[in-house]
């Protein structure tokens, strides 16, 4: 599934970086002026694959109950996917996932989940981040 991974990513054209030690490759995306990192994760064991979209900024503490609060408001609204905040932290991210145990992926499949993940963050960034107060901060 790993390998799968990687050559899906680097046929569609993202400048993957492979995280040492883990099944996972990072890189970064832009939606207009907006900018984020992404995490694909590939759980051989599990057989999972994850997509993560990270706001490029940590919610200052202050702000971390009204984003939370936010998220789960557009949480709601989703079909796929769902937003998390970290309050340790203040790490914000939006995750796809699915469950492959049983069968391959498919190009067209891990496209779906990957755009469905990309769609979401590009919805919701700029309001996340005003609710956070780091709108145009720079990202990665």
């Amino acid at each position: 599934m790993h390998d799968f991974i990687e050559t899906f990513l680097r046929e569609e054209g993202f400048p993957i970086i492979p995280i040492e030690g883990s099944p996972a490759f990072m890189f970064g995306f832009m939606n207009g002026d907006l900018r984020w990192k992404v995490l694909a994760n590939a759980d051989e064991d599990d057989r999972i694959l994850t997509f993560l979209s990270y706001m490029p900024d940590p919610v200052p503490e202050a702000r971390l109950a009204a984003v939370a609060e936010r998220m789960m408001r557009i949480n709601m609204r989703l079909s796929i996917g769902h937003f998390e905040l970290d309050f340790d932290d203040g790490e914000a991210r939006f995750r796809t996932a699915i469950d492959l145990d049983g069968t391959e992926p498919t190009h067209q499949l891990v496209r779906q989940l990957l755009r469905a993940n990309l769609q979401a963050m590009g919805a919701f960034l700029e309001e996340l981040q005003a609710v956070a107060g780091t709108e145009g901060d720079d990202g990665p």
